[in-house]
């Protein structure tokens, strides 16, 4: 008979059939054991993250709008507007990001 090296593997059905499923019930245990996690708090803190990060993405890309809009004026009169803005939603994208 030749050596065969032993398997270790859990899930080879040769040896570990019976180990698998043991060993997927005691992981079934454990999510069933544990207390379930307040909805109302895990929702509330996505929220918060949500409407922060929308609140970034919504400036950021209003700033890039106008500078790219500017950088295509020709008319000097609507490039100092554009500048303007664009220096007020820089304002308003820091205070959001700091705060």
């Amino acid at each position: 008979m030749k050596n065969r090296p032993l398997c270790m593997c859990v899930v080879c059905p040769m040896h570990g059939s019976g180990k698998s499923q043991k060993t997927q019930e005691n992981s079934d245990a454990k999510w069933t054991d544990m207390p379930p996690a307040p909805m109302a708090d895990i929702e509330m803190a996505e929220q918060k993250i949500d409407s922060h990060q929308l609140a970034v993405d919504k400036l950021t890309f209003a700033l890039h709008t106008i500078e790219i809009e500017n950088e295509q004026e020709n008319d000097p009169t609507i490039k100092e507007k554009l500048n303007k803005y664009a220096s007020l939603l820089k304002t308003q994208l820091a205070d959001v990001i700091t705060n």
